[in-house]
């Protein structure tokens, strides 16, 4: 897996994704995984079945570009507004994993 664990308590685990993308080159040179055609639409990665592939990022050229992480982890994204997740919802959801994430460090 191309992910990186970053902190587990109990039931809970945080993962994150690396920037860059030899992981992700390396395992479909290997035949582990399938990289997505880039001419395919990009979706939300919310509330869509699961596909056979994994899309480069760079091929996510239509997306909103946000900050680099952490700072992205706050803010509104349009695809949220796309699939019916207000902005009060996703500030809400942001809270509430803010303090669960201050439990976990503590």
């Amino acid at each position: 897996m191309c992910w990186k664990l970053i902190a587990r308590e109990v039931q809970t685990a945080i993962w994150v994704k690396p920037e860059n993308e030899s992981c992700l080159a390396r395992n479909a040179e290997m035949k582990q995984i399938n990289i997505c055609d880039t001419v395919v639409d990009m979706k939300p990665s919310w509330k869509t079945p699961l596909r056979n592939c994994i899309p480069r990022r760079s091929a996510q050229t239509n997306s909103q570009k946000l900050p680099p992480r952490p700072e992205h982890l706050s803010v509104y994204s349009e695809r949220l507004r796309k699939i019916g997740i207000t902005e009060e919802e996703f500030s809400s959801d942001a809270i509430f994993w803010q303090i669960k994430l201050a439990i976990i460090g503590s």
